[in-house]
């Protein structure tokens, strides 16, 4: 008996040849016929032993099996096939091989781009450290204090213009998340484009530069042009990101 690995547990079957290759058949005798094509394609040929065993596998008496099986025949290894069950198992099998292949196939390339993916996770670690110790040696007055936001005043249509580009910043960034490959358990195996976690990296650092200055925004305050062409950044970046 076969392993279950190895074994075909369903075959593709085609009413109409059956229909009339049983014509002539009892319906005891086509119960019988189906019987020993189900064990002859489970069992990749039935044993044959004797004609008593053959009759007790497909329900039959002994001497109504001739005629069934005349629809068979014992190979070399003396089992009993059928001509047309094994042409399909031919079939069945070899697309079973391709399929077995393909799936490899893409089983090695999201091991490749997963082993790239924790690469890059890894290389983006390691220089943001230094990065970190940097921005602790420079330490900045806090955002939030009244010299920042007399500094960053913002006029209402660089607010406006602003606004408008962490707009289109945040839907960019939205599009290459939805590219993400994710396994079963959330982590990122991989990316739409090889440059998208370094584009991520920067559009997200855009955005908070841009919503730090509108957390500064107040209405009341005279209107002046924002410091260091924070406008001009936010006109950029809504032009490049409409293409």
């Amino acid at each position: 008996m076969k392993e279950d690995k190895d074994r075909l547990f369903q075959f593709p079957f085609y009413p109409a040849d059956f229909l009339v290759s049983t014509m002539l058949m009892s319906p005891a005798e086509v119960g019988a016929y189906m019987r020993l094509l189900c064990h002859s394609w489970i069992e990749d040929g039935i044993p044959y032993k004797s004609k008593t065993y053959l009759a007790r596998l497909a329900g039959i008496s002994t001497s109504k099996l001739d005629q069934i099986l005349s629809k068979f025949y014992v190979d070399d290894e003396n089992r009993v096939r059928h001509v047309r069950l094994e042409t399909e198992r031919k079939r069945v099998v070899e697309l079973r091989e391709k399929r077995v292949k393909a799936g490899r196939i893409g089983g090695n390339a999201n091991k490749h781009r997963l082993t790239i993916a924790l690469a890059k996770e890894k290389q983006n670690q390691s220089t943001a450290e230094p990065n970190r110790a940097e921005q602790s040696r420079t330490k900045q007055a806090p955002f939030n204090s009244p010299s920042n936001f007399e500094s960053k005043a913002l006029s209402t249509a660089d607010r406006i213009s602003m606004e408008k580009a962490r707009v289109l910043i945040i839907e960019e960034i939205n599009a290459i998340l939805r590219q993400q490959g994710k396994d079963g358990t959330g982590s990122v195996v991989s990316w739409g484009k090889p440059d998208d976690p370094e584009t991520l990296k920067a559009l997200r650092a855009r955005e908070r530069e841009i919503k730090q200055q509108l957390m500064g925004f107040n209405p009341r305050q005279r209107e002046e042009p924002v410091s260091e062409g924070m406008a001009e950044l936010a006109s950029e970046l809504a032009d490049e990101l409409r293409l």
